[in-house]
């Protein structure tokens, strides 16, 4: 579409295998002027599948130094936003976190007093207190004390 339309900059397609582009494929670009690159065979470096493959074609693009230079530029103000981005994030999820802790705080300061409530107006061996989460009198273990024998 772009030589249709009069574009005559370059185009590449970067590629990991022949599974994406094989030998009849790279013939039917051909005519397009379009630069088929095999990622392996390129710099040697092992480039991962997917998003990976992005960066590294920009920064090996054939074109001028200045231009290179701009988009290895650019790229590291991407990452550096990036991360002042993750950074606001763990911010902000620090003070959810917070929030979080001081309304379970607030919670269990509800649950108690509601608690002492029942245990004072039904007493504490009664089921309505056993029922709103108390331990009944009855149901508790009495501390065994252990007698030292003597010499």
């Amino acid at each position: 579409m772009l030589r249709k339309l009069g574009c005559g900059l370059p185009v590449q397609f970067w590629y990991y295998g022949e599974k994406e582009m094989d030998d009849r494929m790279k013939k039917l670009v051909e005519p397009y002027g379009v630069d088929a690159k095999k990622v392996a065979k390129h710099a040697g470096v092992q480039v991962g599948q997917g998003w990976p493959l992005k960066p590294f074609s920009i920064l090996h693009a054939p074109c001028d130094k200045g231009v290179a230079a701009t988009k290895r530029a650019a790229f590291k103000s991407e990452q550096q936003d990036d991360g002042a981005q993750i950074e606001a994030a763990r911010h902000n999820l620090s003070g959810l976190k917070d929030a979080r802790d001081d309304a379970a705080g607030t919670l269990n300061g509800y649950n108690t007093r509601a608690l002492s409530a029942i245990r004072g107006i039904f007493g504490p061996d009664c089921t309505e207190y056993d029922q709103a989460g108390g331990t009944r009198t009855s149901e508790r273990k009495r501390p065994v004390r252990q007698v030292e024998a003597k010499k």
